[in-house]
This record gives C-alpha cells, sequence and structure tokens, in this order.
C-alpha cells in the first residue's frame, strides 16, 4: 500500500514539474493563435464583379480604401473584358493586401457574383458594383448594425443616389423610414419589402443586401435579371432579417455602364423568363408544394409588385421592330394576368386596368406608348 501511495505521489509531482515548465510554452502557443487569428479573420468580404470597368474602377476602389475596414477584403473580379481592366485591377491590388484579384472568362454578371461568394472569407458578404461607392460612414454603419442585431442572418439597406451631374440625394423609401433598424422574420421583411400596398417596392438589387457568408444566396446563370429571380424569395426563406435605416451605399444612377440600361429585346424576354419563375414557385406555395409558404394577400400583393415593375417592358415592346413584336406582345397577351395584377391607389393604375380590358394588349400597347410621347414632349416643351 506504502508502494502504491509512493508510486501515485511521485507520479503526481513529476506530472505537475512538467505542467510548470510547460506553462510558459502554453502561453506564448495561445498568444501567437490569438494573433493569427485576428490577422486571418474576415468580417466583411466586399465583392466586385467588372467588365470594361478600367475607366471608373479606381474611384470603386478608393471609397473601400478610405473606410476602416481593416477586418475586410475586397475581391474584384475581372468577367473577361475587352479593354485593360485587368491590368488596372492587377495595379490596385498591389496598393493594399486587403485586395485580391481574379480572372475569368467572360461569363456573365450571375457566375460571376457566385464565383466571388465562393471566394470569400468574410463572415458577412456584400456586393459593391464596379461604377458605385460606399458612403464615408458605410464601415461604421455596418458595424453598428451587426453589433446591435446579432441574430440578424441578412440585412437591407437604403441608399443615396448620385445623378449624372454628380448630385447626391437620399432614397429612403417608406419600407425603410418605417421599419429601419428592426428585426423581422423572413417573411414579415418579404411582406413589408414586396408586398404591403403602402411600402412594396424594386428593393431587390444585390447591393442592397448584407448577407452571412453561410446561408448566401445563389444567383440563376443566364439571365439579366438575376437579382429579382433570387432576392426577394431569399428574404422569405431567412429567419431573420433587419430592415436598416440608414443608407451606406452610392448608387449611380443611369451609368452607362449598367447592364439593364436599355429595353432591348433580350431584357424584356428575360424579365419575362424570370416572371413566369416566380409565378411558378407561387403556384407551387398555393397548392402546398413548397416548403415557404406564405399567406395569399402576401402573394397577391407580390404580383401587383410584379405587374408594375413588368409593365415598361410591356409598353417597350409596341417599339420594337418585326417579328420581335408581335412575339414580344403575343406572349403578354398570353399571361394577361401579370398585367391585370398591377395593383396601385391611383388614377393612373385603374387607366391602365380599364385600356387592357377594353383595348386588349396588343392596342393597348400601342396607346400607352402615344401617351408616354405626349407626356414626354410636354414635358421637354414646358422646360
Amino acid at each position: 500500500m506504502v508502494q502504491l501511495w509512493c508510486f501515485y505521489t511521485g507520479a503526481e509531482f513529476f506530472y505537475f514539474r512538467f505542467a510548470i515548465r510547460s506553462l510558459p510554452h502554453y502561453i506564448i502557443t495561445g498568444k501567437n493563435f490569438i494573433k493569427n487569428f485576428k490577422e486571418t479573420y474576415m468580417l466583411f468580404s466586399i465583392l466586385t464583379p467588372c467588365y470594361n470597368s478600367a475607366a471608373f474602377i479606381e474611384s470603386t476602389v478608393n471609397s473601400f480604401l478610405s473606410q476602416n475596414f481593416t477586418d475586410g477584403e475586397l475581391i474584384l473580379l475581372n468577367d473577361g473584358s475587352s479593354d485593360n481592366t485587368l491590368e488596372v485591377l492587377t495595379e490596385l491590388a498591389q496598393r493594399d493586401p486587403r485586395i485580391r484579384v481574379i480572372d475569368q472568362k467572360n461569363s456573365g454578371v450571375s457566375i460571376s457574383r457566385n464565383h466571388l461568394m465562393d471566394e470569400a472569407k468574410g463572415e458577412w458578404i456584400l456586393f459593391l458594383d464596379h461604377d458605385d461607392q460606399f458612403l464615408p460612414d458605410a464601415a461604421t454603419e455596418l458595424r453598428r448594425l451587426i453589433t446591435a442585431f446579432p441574430d440578424a442572418e441578412c440585412f437591407v439597406f437604403p441608399c443615396c443616389l448620385k445623378d449624372e451631374n454628380g448630385g447626391i440625394r437620399e432614397n429612403i423609401a417608406p419600407a425603410f423610414r418605417d421599419f429601419g433598424d428592426q428585426l423581422f422574420t423572413g417573411a414579415e421583411a418579404f411582406r413589408r419589402l414586396y408586398s404591403e400596398k403602402k411600402y412594396r417596392g424594386q428593393h431587390w438589387q444585390p447591393w442592397r443586401f448584407v448577407f452571412r457568408r453561410e446561408c448566401r444566396p445563389h444567383f440563376t446563370t443566364g439571365v439579366i435579371h438575376e437579382d429579382l429571380d433570387a432576392l426577394p424569395f431569399y428574404i422569405a426563406g431567412l429567419h431573420s432579417v433587419c430592415i436598416a435605416k440608414t443608407p451606406y451605399y452610392l448608387y449611380t444612377m443611369d451609368s452607362p455602364n449598367a447592364v439593364t440600361r436599355s429595353f432591348s429585346p433580350k431584357r424584356v424576354a428575360d424579365i419575362c423568363e424570370v416572371t413566369a419563375r416566380l409565378y411558378e414557385k407561387m403556384e407551387k406555395m398555393s397548392s402546398n408544394q413548397s416548403k415557404l409558404q406564405l399567406p395569399d394577400e402576401v402573394i397577391r400583393g407580390f404580383k401587383a409588385m410584379l405587374a408594375f415593375n413588368i409593365f415598361g417592358y410591356y409598353q417597350a415592346a409596341a417599339l420594337f421592330p418585326e417579328p420581335q413584336r408581335s412575339q414580344q406582345l403575343a406572349f403578354f397577351e398570353s399571361r394577361k394576368e401579370w398585367l391585370l395584377a398591377i395593383e396601385n391607389p391611383s388614377f393612373n393604375s385603374s387607366l391602365k386596368i380599364l385600356c387592357l380590358r377594353v383595348l386588349g394588349v396588343k392596342r393597348a400597347a400601342r396607346f400607352f406608348l402615344r401617351i408616354n410621347n405626349i407626356r414626354n414632349f410636354l414635358k421637354r416643351f414646358s422646360r
């Protein structure tokens, strides 16, 4: 018994001496771990798809460099530009180690966005389009909200607008003004942003969103309107969404570099394809074939938002040369319910519905076109 006690006592003494001698090593190792974690941890990944951006990308990058994004990275993706964008991006990346450059063959904005999200290392992901900028206090505002709403999976923001003369103004829609800095379920946020009559709007641009990397969306490839296709129902499916009150983003209006700058036949065909896909998703909800379920009145409100969005494309189709004009108007004729879903408390919307019912889709398109031409003429004459 005495021998056994001596053995255990000796072993305990040995391990005690070993632990004391090893303590400095563990302290140093712990300090190095913390140091390495601080050096490698990324809170933000800012993602910028670039195409023929050489002439203006520097001001976009400077708006990142002027921020306090010490724990963030900026990833610039050259999407097979035909100018010297890649050379400009490479030179910009040499100025700051937080900037990375990716080069790929021309694949379109959807593939570019998905590629960038796969490359991101930050806890939070946000997009900065190649011809836009951050506002001066963007990093401070983002950190404030992330700290205030630690359970949020996504933030949705208003913005400021920069016109062609360089003038800047706030663009805070009613939903952001009345529900700003509040946390909602995804379905509640969807209702306020895209369905409720007083508040709904076209708030689906990717740069409006800041989302956790582990629950990032996926953009459908091959279409121009990838944001409308992906983001509204993405929001509805999340557990917690914060609608922000203060903008952090400066959007350049009527940029000559915007992908969606004209009502081309391709663009109209794409919006029809995306709208059809959204209607298909809503049909599955109505027949309980979808995991995502939204109330009928919320779906009706979203259909009204889609009608408001698509009306301009429908009117533009009357300007197309043949045979595109006849093909597009025939398609809208077959989807007349899309247009009739417009629901806005205004005389203008009531007149549109009346004309569609009385004149039909094709003749109403020509009538709306003439009305717009008269309106534009009177605007020019009044100046």
